[in-house]
């Protein structure tokens, strides 16, 4: 992953991570799923990307959906 010294870790669980992060004014969430894609064989890997990046417009909207998803206070 690419700058992760700045990414704060808010869950880990088995095969991954999710991390928050702050780049040019956008706050981001980063589901990072590498270590379950490892263990795919070459043929199924096809079409998935490993670690995901969505954009929130505020930090508000970033913690409503980590919220949602259950990751707050789970690290």
């Amino acid at each position: 992953m690419e700058n992760s010294e700045d990414m704060t870790l808010i869950c880990g669980f088995e095969g991954g991570a999710v991390y928050t992060c702050e780049r040019d004014d956008r706050f981001l969430l980063i589901v990072d799923e590498s270590a379950t894609f490892d263990l795919l064989d070459e043929d199924d890997r096809e079409g998935i990307e490993p670690v995901k990046e969505l954009t929130f417009p505020d930090a508000e909207s970033r913690e409503a959906y980590i919220r949602q998803r259950g990751w707050r206070n789970t690290a």
